[in-house]
């Protein structure tokens, strides 16, 4: 009886031992499947963010482009006002010319 006890309690230990050997398993199983879960949120989000940076550096790109437009619109109205500052001194010189020349007559 005491043989069979002894055998009773070492099945019954190698049966807790294997129990505890499949609750660790699965922990481990657990343990991998939130870490690819993880992973993967990890890697979307990261994707998120490439697409974000690309749509910013297009972004960036298209405002130094409009930057460069504006420089050369303001380029051309500056020459267009030195332009028509110069001939509206020739005029006012030619007006002069013609008071003075009336004034002699």
């Amino acid at each position: 009886a005491d043989q069979l006890q002894g055998e009773l309690t070492a099945a019954q230990e190698a049966i807790a031992a294997l129990r505890q050997s499949i609750a660790d398993k699965n922990k481990d199983k657990e343990s991998m499947r939130l870490q690819l879960l993880a992973g993967q949120s990890l890697q979307e989000e990261n994707r998120k963010l490439a697409e974000r940076a690309d749509t910013l550096q297009k972004e960036l790109v298209a405002a130094g482009n409009r930057h460069q437009e504006l420089r050369k619109t303001i380029d051309d109205l500056r020459l267009a006002s030195q332009e028509l500052k110069q001939k509206l001194d020739a005029e006012q010189i030619a007006r002069e010319g013609q008071d003075e020349e009336r004034a002699r007559l």
